[in-house]
């Protein structure tokens, strides 16, 4: 859903997407980029010598003007980085240094994963993405309750 978000975004020739993979339980952005993605969120935010710069985990992919972060490959803890100092800034930065783009983020499943919660406060918006006939309607509604209504656009069936 985020990619096919992603990509029809990147079609308005005055503004570009940028897709952050922040799945740490079902990563699958990678398959986006050209080439090997040598570092992505998880490397950036675990880096303390700030050698890895936000350009460095930022890829082209085979859409014109839509770009990718993948998860990268240093996960241990990662849940922790979210709530970080370190992922407040890179929030700030990726939104002051991309203000051309639409940027999008990949998250686990709200009901599934405590980290969505640390993202959906970081986020300007959320659609809240329901697989199809494999969850209640006591569910969606306690999904619901968990987000913010000023920020939540609608809810997207899949599958």
């Amino acid at each position: 859903m985020a990619s096919n978000l992603a990509a029809s975004f990147s079609l308005d020739k005055s503004k570009t997407s940028l897709l952050i993979d922040a799945n740490l339980y079902n990563p699958c952005l990678d398959s986006l980029v050209i080439g090997d993605s040598e570092v992505g969120l998880t490397d950036y935010l675990s880096d303390q010598s700030t050698r890895i710069d936000i350009k460095d985990i930022v890829y082209a992919t085979g859409i014109p003007r839509m770009r990718v972060i993948p998860i990268g490959g240093y996960s241990e803890a990662a849940a922790e980085y979210f709530s970080s100092r370190t992922m407040e800034l890179f929030s700030e930065e990726v939104s002051r240094r991309y203000s051309d783009r639409y940027i999008l983020l990949d998250a686990p499943p709200i009901l599934e994963a405590s980290e969505t919660q640390i993202l959906i406060d970081i986020a300007d918006l959320v659609i809240l993405v329901v697989p199809y006939g494999k969850v209640t309607n006591e569910q969606i509604a306690e999904a619901v309750e968990k987000i913010d209504q000023s920020k939540l656009v609608g809810i997207v069936y899949n599958n």
